[in-house]
């Protein structure tokens, strides 16, 4: 059980807003300039034509992210606890899917919370990888 209310980062850039796409002599605005080279990075490397990847991490990749969670297991996620200082949170990556290019499987990050009693903060139960296979 997930209690945090953070807003999903997208795979995408977000749009410029308030600036005009070029200047009076037509040349593109370096904003977005920057922005059409991140969302055509973003593209060619999630999308294929068999359709979208699994983003690729290497086991390094894997456990320096798994090393980020594995020290609040018996705790509350840092920034879900009522009073905790604005900035200092983890974010709940519960169903974030990767391909282990190390191994060659795909794996899923899987969180889970016991059932607090309000107003605790659910507490970290476990927090790693789950490889799966799809028949």
């Amino acid at each position: 059980m997930a209690t945090q209310r953070t807003t999903p980062k997208s795979i995408f850039p977000d749009l410029i807003r308030g600036v005009p796409i070029s200047d009076k002599e037509g040349n593109l605005n370096t904003y977005w300039e920057l922005f059409f080279s991140a969302l055509s990075q973003a593209l060619q490397k999630n999308y294929k034509n068999e359709g979208i990847m699994l983003p690729p991490l290497n086991i390094d990749q894997i456990n320096a992210i798994e090393a980020l969670y594995t020290p609040f297991i018996g705790l509350p996620l840092p920034g879900s606890a009522p009073g905790q200082a604005q900035g200092m949170t983890l974010p709940d990556i519960s169903g974030q899917t990767i391909f282990d290019t190390t191994n060659r499987v795909p794996k899923v990050f899987i969180i889970t919370f016991n059932v607090p009693t309000p107003p605790d903060p659910p507490i970290v139960l476990t927090a790693g990888w789950k490889t799966y296979t799809i028949t």
